[in-house]
């Protein structure tokens, strides 16, 4: 199921950043893919749900993945970062 895949992949780029326990380049690697389903999810809402209540659920809830988020990801993706945190 792409819901539980999309989750599990956030859960683990989180811990990941919170735990300082894997490289930068696979950091970057987890925002890049957030980043391409961000601008594919302009054509296909479902895509959006999938990164809104799966990776950014997990992102929001870790305080320093979502400071790194703020910085790193596309402005569309920030946008639906920030409507979680409200």
């Amino acid at each position: 199921d792409d819901y539980f895949l999309y989750s599990r992949f956030g859960q683990y780029l989180a811990r990941a950043i919170e735990q300082r326990r894997t490289s930068r380049e696979k950091i970057n690697r987890g925002f890049t893919v957030l980043n391409k389903m961000a601008a594919a999810s302009a054509r296909h809402p479902r895509i959006r749900q999938m990164m809104v209540s799966g990776p950014l659920e997990y992102i929001v809830d870790a305080p320093k993945a979502r400071e790194l988020a703020r910085k790193r990801l596309s402005p569309t993706a920030q946008g639906y970062l920030e409507s979680l945190c409200e």
